[in-house]
């Protein structure tokens, strides 16, 4: 248990399935290779002057990431969408066909 004035030691078996349940992370591990991956990545950009190009490619990859989440979380409506988009596409269609035709 954290207690205000001692360093931040988990001790207590409960208080760490809780932080396992509510962070996701059950071992800091491929956490800390991702940061250090991440640290690395910046520094290198940083010296080779290259921050735009990092952080255009960061900005990207999170829209990617954010996208798929949503298309996941949404996927009904998306379809609904489509297949919304789709009929009236072809009743345009079929509407100039008729124009033309009668024309």
């Amino acid at each position: 248990m954290y207690l205000p004035g001692t360093a931040a030691v988990i001790d207590d078996a409960a208080a760490e399935a809780e932080l396992v349940r509510v962070t996701g992370l059950s071992r800091p591990v491929p956490v800390a290779i991702v940061a250090l991956l991440g640290s690395y990545v910046a520094i290198e950009a940083f010296f080779r002057r290259d921050m735009r190009t990092l952080l255009l490619r960061i900005s990207m990859v999170l829209a990617i990431i954010s996208l798929a989440i949503l298309g996941v979380t949404y996927l009904r409506e998306v379809l609904l969408v489509g297949l919304l988009a789709l009929g009236a596409l072809l009743i345009t269609d079929n509407l100039g066909e008729i124009r033309r035709r009668a024309g």
